[in-house]
């Protein structure tokens, strides 16, 4: 089982969270709702921010004890954990 970040630990804006991945203090996980049952591993992070401009990512929004989610469409959700 996999320790997701909760809201409360989590960068609390865009930003922060792309400064955190970009650094390699977050690892990013990915799941497309259409075909995967669990989050894989993106060891490519260069994908997904070449696309950040569209991603959702309201931590704030979430309650504090939730795993923090990002949002890309409607298919794509992204969790994170501490590197």
């Amino acid at each position: 089982m996999k320790n997701f970040i909760k809201v409360s630990q989590a960068p609390q804006t865009k930003l922060q969270l792309k400064k955190a991945i970009l650094n390699g203090s977050i690892l990013v996980f990915e799941k497309d709702n259409n075909w995967d049952k669990d989050y894989r591993k993106i060891d490519n992070v260069k994908i997904i921010l070449d696309l950040w401009s569209g991603f959702r990512y309201a931590p704030s929004y979430q309650g504090e004890e939730n795993e923090v989610t990002a949002y890309l469409g409607t298919s794509f959700f992204y969790k994170f954990i501490n590197a």
